[in-house]
């Protein structure tokens, strides 16, 4: 990742060579032509696999939060924002023209594998680190889907999310969609919470957490910036923990029982004059 052969043109796309991802993604391609369909795949991977994944678009979609209680004139105040969170959906064993999700590829020919493989380099795509990845093949008719199932959105609003400034197909360039949403606990909880007639103890959600932070040291003595360039790096933290941060986590987090929530997490214990104690800290190598 350090070599220079992604410097061909007159621009620097990233700080290391994204190269090797695409070779990664290459191997994949090549075990899909062997040996492409869900029949042959692993028997721990489930038939009915439904596979999301969270992007970040740097185009953005526009939103419009309309103002009309007592507009009489014929203009449509409102007030327009955008959001960057894009999701991408894949379901195995489902028919092709899902308006929800995208049919998993069973095959090397099959039209979805190009778009699964874009995505899933683009969730490799730390921001400035590695190059951004061009999405093409998101209808609006699927976008709104998106909105509706896993964003929770009403169908009264969606209207004003999905005008005449919003093109489709929705072209996009993206990179890891944990810049902006790197635990999608309230999204996974929309989908398992929309399985119609499976009982709530049979479902849940496991987090693989490799840093965990709920052992952190107490938040008691705080020390504000004083200059310009000790602000600097407070703001941009403030930025990415407050866009990190979704009401619906804490919502569900403190209502218990909708459905099964475990964390696998590591934990080092060392030893402390001839006793096993719990190792304060990192508890991996490549903690920082």
């Amino acid at each position: 990742m350090l070599e220079t052969g992604d410097l061909t043109g007159k621009t620097v796309p990233s700080l290391l060579n994204s190269s090797p991802i695409n070779a990664i993604a290459d191997k994949a391609t090549e075990a899909m032509r062997k040996q492409g369909r869900p029949e042959n795949f692993p028997s721990f991977i489930s038939p009915q696999m439904d596979m999301l994944l969270t992007l970040c678009s740097l185009r953005g979609i526009p939103i419009d939060v309309e103002f009309n209680s007592d507009n009489t004139s014929r203009t449509n105040p409102r007030h327009q924002m955008r959001t960057h969170k894009m999701f991408a959906r894949f379901k195995m064993g489902q028919a092709q023209d899902l308006e929800d999700a995208f049919a998993f590829p069973s095959g090397i020919a099959h039209a979805n594998l190009e778009l699964l493989l874009h995505c899933a380099k683009s969730t490799a795509a730390f921001p400035v680190g590695f190059a951004p990845r061009k999405i093409e093949g998101f209808s609006k008719k699927y976008i709104r889907k998106q909105f509706e199932d896993i964003m929770n959105v009403s169908d009264k609003y969606l209207p004003g999310i999905f005008h005449d400034q919003f093109s489709d197909p929705y072209v996009f360039s993206s990179i890891d969609g944990g810049t902006l949403n790197n635990e999608p606990f309230s999204e996974l909880g929309s989908l398992l919470s929309k399985n119609v007639g499976v009982n709530r103890q049979d479902i849940g959600m496991i987090l693989i957490d490799p840093f965990p932070n709920f052992e952190g040291n107490p938040d008691n003595k705080y020390d504000g910036p004083d200059s310009i360039e000790n602000m600097v790096a407070p703001i941009i933290g403030t930025l990415r923990h407050q866009s990190m941060l979704k009401e619906q986590d804490i919502i569900a987090g403190s209502s218990r029982g909708a459905y099964k929530r475990n964390m696998i997490f590591p934990s080092q214990p060392e030893w402390v004059n001839g006793n096993m104690e719990k190792a304060k800290g990192n508890h991996l190598a490549c903690g920082a």
